[in-house]
């Protein structure tokens, strides 16, 4: 087999026909690293070499973008790599960004606790269940939310002067308000100790 063609694509990307037929689009770093040429000859494993190296870099620049938008946990990013790398690949990238410091479950369970209940005004139990899809480990969760030490109370009496005190007059209103409380995921005892108190 022989690279019998190395035809610019875009930007950095370029197209790699081997035996005049479309072989794959590598990066120039990629091709500069394995010094390939045109009427280079080339077996399966060198290509299939070439190819893994391409898969990481990518995987690699996805994992930097993705970190770069926003934080992920663990279990998030390896998923979303694994959209397009295969999950060796994605493991190591994974592992990689974690040894850099990039990726932090812990710090980013405290991170995510603070927004959940100090900026979105939600209960322990709707704060727990949204880290825990963001992968988070529910331990892990609970442990953040019990560092942020919130009057939980007080919070639910802020959120009732807020938005629902011209619901507090009569008992169908309070009773949207309890379902509205709820649904932020506060629990009933915590939502009815606040109704009385704010009473």
């Amino acid at each position: 087999m022989k690279i019998t063609n190395i035809e610019k694509a875009k930007a950095t990307r370029y197209t790699i026909s081997v035996d005049n037929e479309y072989w794959y689009i590598l990066d120039l770093e990629i091709i500069m690293q394995n010094h390939l040429k045109i009427g280079m000859e080339v077996d399966e494993d060198f290509l299939d070499d070439i190819k893994m190296q391409a898969e990481r870099r990518k995987a690699r620049e996805r994992a930097y973008y993705l970190l770069g938008y926003r934080d992920h946990s663990k279990k998030e990013l390896y998923d979303k790599l694994l959209e397009s790398a295969r999950p060796e690949i994605a493991f190591e990238i994974l592992s990689m960004v974690e040894e850099q410091g990039l990726i932090n479950d812990e710090n980013y369970a405290r991170k995510l606790a603070r927004y959940y209940l100090e900026q979105k005004n939600w209960g322990e139990k709707r704060a727990v269940y949204e880290m825990y899809k963001k992968g988070i480990d529910k331990e892990l969760a609970e442990i953040a939310i019990e560092e942020c030490d919130v009057d939980v109370i007080q919070q639910i009496s802020k959120i009732i002067d807020k938005k629902y005190y011209l619901y507090m007059d009569d008992f169908k209103g309070k009773q949207k308000v309890i379902a509205a409380l709820m649904r932020l995921g506060y629990s009933y005892d915590d939502v009815k100790a606040a109704i009385n108190n704010y009473e």
